[in-house]
């Protein structure tokens, strides 16, 4: 049955998607759009975090498709939980994707990130392919088996007890 799921996966979309084979004019002829933020109260500090900040049209894109791919992604391994395809625990990221496409395009690829449970996500936004991740979470043969999972030294992060 795993076999089965995987070959499903890897024929749907949201696998490996390159967002610049999207056609992004069809979802806004808007170059790029500012946002107002809340102005933070300061505590021992003299400058706060900017007030405005200003994304384009193909950032905006860019991660509005990792979040729907880690979104898929955690529904799929939900779908292999329940399936007792997974076993032991699987703490799901779904409703956070938003904190690990961002973060990810704050930081640099040199950075390090460490994360205890709840890691697919950033396995995913580190560079590891979503059936890498599923493979890994299931048992079999993936991209990011040393001995510990969701450990790379490949994309810089270490992460476990999914």
């Amino acid at each position: 049955m795993f076999s089965l799921t995987l070959r499903q996966i890897s024929r749907n979309s949201f696998v490996g998607a390159n967002v610049s084979a999207f056609n992004v004019s069809k979802y806004s002829t808007v170059p790029e759009a500012t946002l107002d933020i809340q102005k933070c109260t300061l505590h021992k500090l003299e400058h706060g975090p900017p007030t405005q900040a200003t994304v384009t049209r193909e950032d905006a894109i860019r991660f509005y498709w990792d979040m729907r791919t880690v979104r898929r992604m955690e529904t799929m391994a939900g779908n292999l939980y329940k399936a007792k395809q997974i076993r032991g625990f699987c703490h799901l990221y779904s409703g956070q994707e938003a904190c690990c496409v961002g973060m990810e395009a704050a930081i640099t690829r040199d950075d390090a990130v460490i994360t205890a449970y709840r890691a697919h996500g950033w396995t995913y936004v580190r560079g590891i392919s979503v059936l890498g991740v599923l493979a890994e979470l299931t048992g079999s043969t993936g991209e990011i088996t040393l001995g510990s999972p969701f450990y790379s030294l490949g994309c810089g992060s270490l992460c476990s007890y999914m």
